[in-house]
């Protein structure tokens, strides 16, 4: 017994962004409330809404979203597959997302900050959190590796896997690089940061939001009769 899903890219995306909004406001309703009226940011209530906190809401949202991206990714590769086509490349970018959901919850770069700062010397300015200097560079590897996929790629599709693909690192590396500039290894926040914090945040799940709506997309015009089925009682978790 089981019950076939089927995903619309529109529905999905919007259903996304509708959390995306809500984490936001909670963010900025919170925010105000510290600066305004004076509550204490540490309270429980605050650090679970808190886009700079970890294992709360807004990390348990990313990396949902990112663990969606990698298995839409890998039903895409084996779409591919069954028809014949070349899919190592949605294989490898699912393998990649996988290990970024579980970076997300598990925090395994930060866990990298310190050896690295002591390796690399880097102990304040913009690059403080050190684990950006190793990430960059995979992600840069990564970007000119996957150069002929992209190219591939219908013209729609491609343009929103640049787009998202943009606000991702734009959030991650960009908005973070100015994040340790502003903040300068000081642990308390000040407005600037708190702006920070928002752009990096939205702009990391909002290019994730955008990537899951180009994948199926992709999947809705150039694997037609791809189908999911949640399984029960040992029946298939996933018909193609």
């Amino acid at each position: 017994m089981g019950i076939d899903l089927t995903l619309e890219p529109r529905k999905l995306a919007w259903a996304l962004a509708r959390v995306i909004l809500a984490l936001d406001a909670a963010y900025i309703l919170t925010q105000a409330l510290v600066f305004a009226f004076g509550f204490s940011p540490n309270s429980l209530a605050f650090a679970l809404v808190d886009l700079n906190h970890e294992m709360n809401f807004p990390t348990f949202y990313a990396g949902a979203a990112l663990l969606l991206a990698a298995l839409l990714l890998a039903a895409t590769a084996a779409g591919e597959r069954g028809r014949g086509r070349p899919f190592a490349a949605w294989a490898g970018l699912s393998s990649a997302f996988v290990f970024l959901a579980a970076d997300e919850v598990l925090m395994i770069h930060e866990k990298l900050n310190d050896p690295l700062r002591a390796a690399l010397h880097t102990t304040g300015g913009a690059f403080h959190h050190a684990w950006l200097i190793p990430y960059a560079v995979l992600t840069a590897a990564m970007g000119a590796l996957y150069v002929p996929f992209l190219l591939r790629l219908p013209k729609a599709t491609r343009r929103l896997f640049i787009v998202a693909g943009t606000m991702f690192v734009g959030g991650a590396v960009g908005c973070e690089l100015i994040g340790n500039a502003l903040q300068g290894g000081v642990q308390e926040k000040g407005l600037p940061l708190i702006v920070e914090i928002f752009c990096e945040e939205t702009l990391e799940m909002s290019g994730v939001a955008l990537f899951i709506y180009a994948i199926v997309a992709y999947m809705q015009a150039e694997l037609p009769g791809l189908s999911f089925r949640v399984g029960v009682s040992g029946a298939s978790s996933e018909r193609l």
